[in-house]
This record gives structure tokens, C-alpha cells and sequence, in this order.
């Protein structure tokens, strides 16, 4: 076990070095999600001033190719507008991709661990680690309390609040990932996230008059 713990933990270091080296060709890199305030609203994971009039809910699913780009793009949005702009993350796994549930059970996991968005991170860079067996491996790796990450990990209540994500986007009418919603309205691309944030600062909707999130 701990060979091979060892051979994941080389690879996961490859993999952030090759990531490292990438993100050095954009114009401007986005730093990692630790250097960002984190927190929850309601179950759900967050980063930036929970006090910001500006919520991005961000639909997303570890076994969507598009969605790691989309995330990095929607914590963009917090470099740009550190006032303005909170990023609630939100599960919509895909039933028809293998693996897309087990994935989102280890993210609510370790998130109970306040190290949600490290398991986020790892899951997207190992786009293939799928079985209960693999993310266990990682949350080796990132040293979670093991025995905790299990229990959590198999917990009725954690599969609901990811069942009641998903019932939240069809209730928005997302149905595929990444979605995107800024402030009561939804957004199709996230190249059209900053426009999104332009008009939801210019209109300054009261919380009330935004969606349910029943």
C-alpha cells in the first residue's frame, strides 16, 4: 500500500509540475485555490468574501473535460472583482459517466475536512481516478483522516445534498456541465462569466428576488 501510495504521490507531482509549467504560457496564471478565502453557503463549498453581492454558482461535474477550465475561470473572477464576486461550487455528476458520482462522494467527503478544495483540484488532475479505491488513494495523499473520509464518504446525507444539487440545477434549467448562474441569471459559456458579473453589478439584485435553493 504504501508503495504504490508512494508511485501515485510521484505522479500527482509530475502532474502539478506539468500543470505548473502550463499555466506559465497564460496571461494571467491562477493561483492556487488555497491562496483564496474559502468557506460554505448553506452545504456547499465557496471561495471569496462570503459578504459579496456577486454569487457564481458553478455546476460541475470531475468527470466533465470542460469543467476544470470553467472553475479556474470562475476563480478568475475573484482575482478580478476580490469585492464583488463569490464562486459557490455545486455538484451535477453525469449518471452516464463512469465514475462521476463516486468522484463528487470524495469532494463532499473532504470537504467535511475543510480540504474540499484540494480533493477538487487532485480529482481534476487525475481525470481517469474514478473507483472508490482511487480516490481513497488521494485522500491518502492528502492526508485526510482516513477513517472519517470513509464514513463520510458512505453517508446517506452527503449523496442527498449532492441528489439536491442536481435537483437545483434542473430547477434552473441547467442540465449539462459546466453551468453557470450570476445572480439569478444563467450563463452559457464561461468566456461570458466577467459580462455576467459587469451586469449583475450594474443591476445589484436583493437577494430575494434570486432563485429559490430549496
Amino acid at each position: 500500500m504504501l508503495r504504490k501510495a508512494s508511485l501515485i504521490l510521484s505522479s500527482l507531482t509530475l502532474s502539478l509540475f506539468l500543470a505548473a509549467c502550463s499555466s506559465n504560457k497564460q496571461a494571467e496564471p491562477v493561483p492556487p485555490s488555497a491562496l483564496l478565502s474559502s468557506g460554505f453557503e448553506k452545504h456547499s463549498p465557496t471561495m471569496g468574501d462570503p459578504n459579496a453581492p456577486i454569487k457564481v454558482y458553478v455546476f460541475s461535474d470531475f468527470g466533465c473535460k470542460g469543467c476544470r477550465e470553467a472553475t479556474d475561470q470562475a476563480k478568475s473572477l475573484i482575482i478580478k472583482n476580490p469585492r464583488d464576486v463569490q464562486v459557490i461550487f455545486k455538484h451535477l455528476p453525469n449518471k452516464a459517466r463512469g465514475g462521476s458520482l463516486t468522484a463528487a462522494k470524495a469532494a463532499r467527503a473532504a470537504a467535511l475536512q475543510n480540504r474540499f478544495w484540494d480533493m477538487h483540484d487532485v480529482l481534476f488532475q487525475f481525470s481517469r481516478t474514478r473507483s472508490e479505491k482511487e480516490v481513497h488513494d488521494l485522500a491518502m495523499i492528502l492526508a485526510l483522516n482516513i477513517p472519517q473520509f470513509q464514513k463520510d464518504f458512505n453517508d446517506q446525507a452527503q449523496l442527498e445534498l449532492i441528489t439536491k444539487d442536481a435537483s437545483l440545477a434542473r430547477s434552473w434549467g441547467i442540465n449539462s456541465t459546466p453551468g453557470f448562474f450570476v445572480n439569478g441569471i444563467p450563463v452559457a459559456n464561461s468566456g461570458d462569466l466577467q459580462q455576467a458579473v459587469e451586469t449583475a453589478r450594474r443591476l445589484r439584485p436583493s437577494t430575494s428576488s434570486l432563485p429559490s435553493l430549496r
